[in-house]
């Protein structure tokens, strides 16, 4: 997310720059994304709760066979554990 002073076009231009740029020179170093892997598989586990599953039941009832209960943000244990530099690049 960026704040930009104004919704002009060129400050929309230069706000897309800079997220550009970002991403550019984003460095995918093993170390760091394990290190990240085991914040966001405690995050996960710290999230299960009994509110959470009511959440999850709540969202099967309302969108049944959709997609959504297969993409929540958090994501799935098994592509947390595993992904390497290459599948964030991808």
């Amino acid at each position: 997310m960026i704040d930009l002073p104004d919704s002009n076009t060129d400050y929309f231009a230069e706000g897309l720059q800079v997220f550009r740029d970002y991403a550019d020179s984003m460095l995918l170093d093993q170390d760091e994304i394990d290190r990240e892997r085991g914040i966001i598989l405690s995050e996960k586990r710290t999230r299960d709760s009994v509110e959470w599953r009511s959440y999850v039941a709540e969202l099967d009832f309302l969108f049944g066979d959709t997609r959504l209960l297969h993409r929540l943000p958090i994501g799935v244990e098994e592509v947390l554990s595993t992904a390497n530099p290459d599948a964030f690049v991808d």
